[in-house]
């Protein structure tokens, strides 16, 4: 069995990144993974979820010293939990900042009452309890301490921990733990707000099944000869479909306005153009890559690619669909496109 932790800020210290090349090590086996942290940045939260929900081997997780806020969330991901005697396990709504008038502020609000709901979508299904009283207890900030944690259904077992911290000692260094969580978060508005649209962002952005009326169907090419860009949406779909669907089935009410949606599908297709390219720079060099750009500013799609016998075909099998489109605009590059 492999083992890996993920302890100190999400985003910061535990980072999306650093979780998908702990997997990918694993490579299949079951994995154990020590959880410890006061919470942390969203997205990158839901996109740590997601990878261990996906993950092919056995999933366990052991809960030691705390595990709150964004923290508490993505245990939930793991097959089983196990929770150290001297645990903290926290949850609450999700916590954001913004800078701007009335509207901007109800805007902002909404994204983070979307966003808690989706947590607590999940705190109800591993607790079994009743839906009110976990938005009850996130309302207020609610604090578990050990055998807490398992008695409500948000753990299997309970294990001795290396520390013998009584409950008083435990929630006075969980609460010091998580003021400084904050005072990390609140150092930087900008970040807090990119990480909450970002999370946002892909639930107006995809919609798998059911297209939503007023959005942006971008499973299909986009209209104005930008097929290039509608392609690297079907990369968004392969490397986080579940991400999406859970975020279109369960937040999509209330969660984004139908012309912030066209912005921001604009806005996450431009940054993945952009990170792309980076990728083609790295893999053939600053000339292929410039003219592989100028193709793209160009309008050049995806069909006159492949009458050139240059295929940009993906297809949604994890890493596969990354891999397949570097070879593709690698491939493009090679003939001079």
């Amino acid at each position: 069995m492999k083992e890996f932790s993920i302890s100190g800020y999400i985003g910061w210290d535990a980072t999306a990144d650093s979780v998908r090349e702990a997997l990918r090590a694993a490579n299949g086996e079951d994995v154990r993974v020590i959880i410890s942290t006061p919470g942390g940045l969203v997205s990158e939260g839901l996109d740590i979820f997601n990878q261990i929900r996906n993950y092919q081997g056995k999933t366990f997780a052991v809960l030691s010293g705390f595990a709150m806020s964004m923290g508490s969330y993505i245990p939930l991901a793991f097959d089983e939990i196990h929770v150290e005697d001297n645990a903290i396990y926290m949850i609450h709504n999700v916590h954001g900042g913004i800078w701007g008038d009335h509207n901007d502020i109800l805007d902002y609000g909404e994204f983070c009452k979307g966003l808690s709901g989706l947590l607590g979508k999940a705190y109800v299904k591993r607790s079994g309890e009743d839906a009110a009283a976990i938005a009850a207890m996130m309302d207020k900030e609610t604090y578990f301490f050990g055998e807490q944690i398992v008695e409500m259904g948000f753990a299997n077992k309970v294990v001795e921990a290396s520390t013998d911290d009584d409950q008083e000692t435990a929630l006075a260094t969980a609460r010091l733990a998580m003021e400084t969580c904050t005072a990390k978060l609140n150092q930087d508005v900008e970040v807090m707000k990119k990480d909450l649209r970002q999370a946002a962002r892909m639930t107006a952005m995809l919609d798998l099944e059911n297209h939503q009326p007023g959005i942006p169907n971008t499973s299909e090419p986009a209209k104005t000869g930008d097929k290039i860009m509608a392609l690297t949406v079907d990369k968004l779909k392969a490397d986080h479909s579940d991400l999406v669907a859970a975020l279109v089935a369960e937040a999509t009410t209330g969660m984004i306005k139908k012309e912030a949606a066209e912005m921001a599908t604009t806005a996450a297709v431009a940054a993945e153009v952009e990170a792309i390219m980076a990728l083609v720079t790295a893999s053939v060099g600053e000339e292929p890559a410039k003219r592989i750009s100028m193709a793209h500013s160009k309008g050049l799609s995806a069909d006159d690619l492949q009458e050139m016998g240059i295929s940009l075909a993906v297809v949604a099998e994890g890493n596969i669909a990354e891999q397949q489109m570097l070879n593709a605009i690698t491939a493009a590059a090679s003939a001079g496109v």
